[in-house]
């Protein structure tokens, strides 16, 4: 699972944990509970699984099948930035560019 952290107060803004279950079940369609993590699906996206951590930090796992036609593949990358920006209130470059200053830190 890789974490992400969340914009300050961003947590408390979307609604916490059923905010972020009810934005899962708006892009992907649908959204289970297990171990107390969401667990959803779509596309290109065998599963997608999100835990929250705390209320600055949720961790990702996603599992993704590389066999799909690439209009599924955009269309799942679209949905899964989409969340993603919601959940962490940080966008697509954001999230990269703070992925390369941990890397740069040796976090990862």
């Amino acid at each position: 699972m890789r974490e992400f952290e969340l914009r300050r107060g961003h947590f408390k803004t979307i609604g916490g944990s059923t905010g972020i279950k009810t934005f899962m079940k708006e892009v992907f369609g649908n959204v289970r509970e297990e171990g107390g993590a969401f667990v959803s699906s779509y596309g290109a996206l065998r599963s997608i699984t999100v835990k929250v951590i705390s209320p600055e930090k949720i961790a990702v796992e996603t599992d993704t099948d590389p066999h799909v036609a690439m209009s599924v593949a955009t269309e799942t990358m679209k949905r899964y930035n989409r969340f993603m920006e919601y959940a962490t209130g940080f966008t697509a470059s954001e999230r990269a560019k703070r992925l390369q200053q941990d890397a740069k830190k040796g976090k990862l």
